[in-house]
């Protein structure tokens, strides 16, 4: 049962201003107010999140149910991807989720764009992309994702740019990404 749904059972029927109720639940569901949407797709969001503290296959339905609606119906970047976690790790749907990691970059997560440009590096899910993977780790590495900058040079080392891929090797050593140390230091040795 939602937020809203609760306090509508909590209203009795005889009461004058169930209209207005009716109302403004309306306005904050389908009006302009992007402050009260934001709101009530936290409060939604933190609800389904306690849900999931004693998971239950009902707790779980409900969760699931709640989250696809605040990512369908409301762009909720936090449920889009918890639908896509829950896509790779609960439904094991590979499938949905990129679909939904996709949604969430388009969305401008840069989690989720690294994460729709490894499922087309691999072709989990979807047709192998290589090109549009790097198009997305271009977006998640200009948004900080050092995985991705590594993974950018990665691409560029093995296509024979090495200028480009010493500049995204260098970003992600800049981010912490310790594997990329290692390939700068072996790119720039061999010149």
């Amino acid at each position: 049962m939602s937020l809203f749904d609760k306090m509508k059972k909590n209203q009795s029927p005889e009461k004058p201003n169930d209209g207005e109720f009716k109302s403004d639940v309306n306005t904050i569901l389908h009006g302009t107010s992007v402050q009260n949407r934001k709101e009530m797709c936290e409060l939604e969001y933190m609800k389904a999140r306690r849900l999931l503290k004693n998971p239950t296959v009902e707790t779980v339905a409900r969760a699931k149910n709640i989250m696809n609606t605040l990512a369908t119906d409301f762009d909720y970047l936090p449920a889009v991807l918890w639908m896509a976690e829950f896509s790779v790790n609960g439904v094991k749907n590979p499938e949905q989720a990129a679909m939904w990691y996709k949604k969430a970059a388009d969305l401008g997560s840069a989690n989720g764009a690294s994460k729709i440009a490894d499922i087309l590096m691999d072709g989990r899910g979807v047709t192998r992309n290589p090109k549009l993977a790097m198009e997305y780790y271009k977006i998640a590495a200009d948004n900080g994702i050092a995985s991705a900058s590594f993974a950018l040079g990665e691409y560029y080392a093995k296509t024979g740019n090495r200028e480009e891929a010493v500049k995204a090797y260098e970003k992600a050593v800049k981010g912490g990404y310790k594997d990329a140390e290692k390939k700068l230091a072996k790119l720039k040795k061999k010149f």
